[in-house]
């Protein structure tokens, strides 16, 4: 079992928020390594603006 999909290791009383303001395309990905680590992550659209929509 690989420990990094196991959600018995998840801190589950720890949630990170990501300021996304004119976000480049690391976003998901770092995203997706919180969400290895934690069960909650709230991703803020700090206004970038229509052209960074897509990356939310």
């Amino acid at each position: 079992m690989n420990p990094d999909n196991d959600a018995s290791t998840r801190l589950s009383h720890v949630a990170a928020v990501v300021t996304a303001f004119r976000p480049t395309a690391h976003l998901v990905e770092n995203v997706s390594s919180l969400l290895r680590q934690l069960t909650t992550v709230v991703v803020v659209d700090d206004g970038g603006g229509p052209a960074f929509r897509p990356g939310l």
